[in-house]
């Protein structure tokens, strides 16, 4: 995949994380409301969580094991979350941007 190709794609992801994440349906009724910031340009976001699930991660369990359905924004934002250290997907598109990965 070119780099501009996936940028558009980590675009998109995001943009799609951004509006599901806060919406509330009879799935997640229950879940708790977290509150993440990026490490690097200190914006905030706010995910649902499942208690459960998050219990599961908690006592070790890999996060594509507990989240096999999640994207791969959501997987780091629980990553970040467990860890303390979160990169958000603008900057983590950003950090490659050095780099050419065309051949």
């Amino acid at each position: 995949m070119r780099k501009k190709d996936m940028k558009k794609f980590a675009e998109a992801s995001q943009a799609f994380v951004n509006e599901i994440q806060m919406d509330r349906n009879l799935i997640t009724e229950g879940w708790d409301q977290r509150h993440i910031t990026c490490n690097v340009c200190n914006t905030k976001q706010d995910v649902l969580v499942d208690p459960a699930r998050w219990a599961t991660y908690m006592q070790g369990a890999l996060v594509q094991d507990v989240w096999p359905e999640a994207d791969a924004v959501y997987r780091e934002q629980m990553i970040g979350l467990r860890s303390g250290y979160h990169v958000c997907n603008d900057c983590w598109g950003s950090m490659g941007d050095d780099y050419d990965d065309e051949d």
